[in-house]
C-alpha cells in the first residue's frame, strides 16, 4: 500500500506537517516558552516603533492585520510571528498597539479564522477604535458555507472545484476522501485555524462593533478601497475558498 503523506516544502513546513522527530515536543515547548517571555518586550518595542512611524507619516497609515511578510504597497503590517521592514509585532488577541482614530484603513486577510471564536468580536471592536471615522475595513476568510457544501453535497460542481483547487496547491492523491480532506483543510488547516465564519456572521459582528454599511463583496472586487488590497490571490490565483466583507468605521 502506498503511504499517503502531507505536502512538505524543500526546506521548511509551509503546508502540512513535518514528520515527528525525537525530542521535537520538548524543543517546541522550549521555543513557545521563550516566545512567551519575549512577547512583552517585543510588544513594547513595536509600540514605540509605531509611535515614531505615526509621527513621520503625512497621513493615517493603512494597516494589514496578520500580514505575514507581504503587505500591499504603501501599507504597514501587524503580525505575531513574521518580521520585515514594514512589519510590526502585535498579538491580535490583545488591544491593538495604535492610538484611537489613527488608521486610514484595515485589511484582515485570512486572519480571523486563526482566532478563537470569542476573540473575534474583541478584535473588531479594536479595529473600530483605531480607525478614523469613515475609514474602511476589509475582512477575507475561508467561507464556512463552502465547507458545508463540501460535506453535504460533495458531488456538486462547487465542491468539486474546491477539491480541484486544493489538489493543485497540496498535491493530494486522488481518492474518494477528496471532499472531506478539503473540508478539513479549510476548517482546521492542521491546527492553525480555530474558527468557522461566513459573511453573514462577520457583517453582524461588524455592525455590533459600530461599523456602518457592512456588506459582502463579489469575488475580486472592493467597495471602499481604491484598489483591491488582497495579497492571497498572488500566491493562489485559482482559489475560490474565501469570502470578503467590507464596512466603514
Amino acid at each position: 500500500m502506498r503511504r499517503l503523506t502531507w505536502r512538505v516544502r524543500e526546506s521548511k513546513s509551509d503546508w502540512g506537517l513535518l514528520p515527528v522527530r525525537p525530542g521535537s515536543e520538548i524543543a517546541d515547548a522550549v521555543a513557545e516558552s521563550v516566545q512567551a517571555m519575549a512577547d512583552p518586550v517585543r510588544a513594547a518595542f513595536s509600540r514605540a516603533r509605531l509611535t515614531r512611524l505615526l509621527r513621520q507619516l503625512p497621513g493615517p497609515p493603512m494597516i494589514s492585520l496578520g500580514s505575514g511578510t507581504t503587505v500591499p504597497d504603501g501599507w504597514w503590517g501587524l503580525d505575531f510571528r513574521r518580521r520585515g521592514p514594514r512589519i510590526f509585532y502585535a498579538d491580535l488577541r490583545r488591544p491593538l498597539p495604535l492610538p484611537d482614530a489613527s488608521v486610514g484603513g484595515l485589511l484582515a486577510e485570512h486572519v480571523v479564522e486563526h482566532l478563537h471564536f470569542d476573540d473575534i468580536p474583541q478584535l473588531l471592536c479594536e479595529c473600530r477604535r483605531v480607525l478614523r471615522r469613515g475609514a474602511p475595513i476589509r475582512i477575507v476568510s475561508p467561507d464556512a458555507r463552502k465547507i458545508a457544501r463540501l460535506i453535504l453535497d460533495p458531488g456538486s460542481s462547487e465542491a468539486q472545484t474546491l477539491v480541484a483547487d486544493d489538489h493543485l496547491v497540496h498535491h493530494w492523491p486522488a481518492s474518494a476522501t477528496g471532499a472531506m480532506r478539503t473540508a478539513n483543510r479549510l476548517s482546521h488547516q492542521w491546527g492553525q485555524h480555530a474558527s468557522l465564519v461566513n459573511a453573514a456572521l462577520i457583517i453582524d459582528l461588524l455592525t455590533v462593533a459600530g461599523f456602518a454599511s457592512a456588506s459582502e463583496c463579489p469575488p475580486g472586487t472592493t467597495a471602499f478601497f481604491p484598489s483591491l488590497p488582497d495579497r492571497h490571490p498572488e500566491r493562489f490565483p485559482q482559489s475560490t475558498e474565501a469570502f470578503a466583507v467590507e464596512a466603514l468605521a
